[in-house]
């Protein structure tokens, strides 16, 4: 349902931006992520377990630094502690 509901989102795009506007009747705003950000969202937006696991996994495979409260968030979400996570890598 979802798959579709994308599909027939695309095909009736026709060139106009993600907003519904074309770049001559919409002007555009700076702001900044907390401005835009909402604090109570429904669960259906969170990541999931999985992907916050193959978030922090993809990032130890490439040996990529995650900024620390990102790293952080991802370890609360997919339900696992630093600790646990230090101990597992010796």
């Amino acid at each position: 349902m979802r798959r579709k509901s994308i599909i027939n989102a695309l095909e009736n795009w026709n060139g106009m931006s993600c907003y519904g506007f074309t770049s001559r009747n919409f002007q555009h705003s700076k702001s900044s992520l907390s401005e835009i950000l909402q604090d109570n969202v429904d669960k259906n937006y969170y990541l999931s377990e999985k992907a916050c696991l193959g978030i922090l996994r993809r990032a130890s495979e490439r040996n990529k630094e995650l900024p620390a409260v990102l790293k952080k968030a991802l370890e609360q979400q997919a339900g696992i502690s630093a600790c646990a996570t230090k101990e597992e890598n010796g």
